[in-house]
């Protein structure tokens, strides 16, 4: 916002005055995911470069996913070091998960993310309000697919937003 001078007749102001946020939103992806059997390793993106603001809506969407059966689930946590005491990222090969990480705590919680025009989007509607701002979330997504690995389970990226 930019707000710079005038007058009303009786007073002039000849100030500028220019109005940011110093708490940017942002979004990083990290780390990698796994593919399992399959050749196609999920990818976590935003959907047109957007941003988490607080008073918006923001989407993610998972691409790259294999074009057998699968259920995607997105998990939100907090802690990219530690989960439940263990540290992080976490092997998952000694669950029947080979080549997967647990890249973030998942401590938030999980949804079942919806197919739009063929492809899962996450879509969060950000509260306006100010606590918010700069609060950090770490994201990823696991992907139930039968047949990737004992488990029958791949992961994506994780995403710092």
């Amino acid at each position: 916002m930019l707000l710079f001078g005038g007058g009303n007749g009786s007073a002039y102001n000849n100030e500028t005055w220019e109005y940011f946020n110093l708490s940017q939103a942002g979004y990083d992806n990290y780390g990698q995911g796994c593919s399992g059997r399959n050749p196609q390793i999920p990818q976590l993106d935003t959907v047109d470069d957007s941003l988490p603001w607080i008073g918006e809506s923001w989407s993610l969407e998972l691409r790259n996913l294999p074009t057998t059966f699968h259920v995607p689930f997105g998990l939100i946590g907090t802690s990219r070091t530690t989960a439940n005491g263990l540290p992080l990222p976490f092997n998952l090969g000694v669950i029947g998960m080979p080549g997967c990480l647990m890249l973030m705590s998942g401590d938030l919680g999980a949804a079942i993310l919806p197919s739009v025009q063929g492809r899962p989007e996450w879509t969060f509607s950000i509260p306006l309000v100010q606590q918010l701002v700069g609060a950090n979330v770490l994201l990823q997504a696991l992907v139930l697919n039968p047949g990737a690995n004992d488990l029958g389970v791949i992961v994506s990226n994780g995403g710092d937003a």
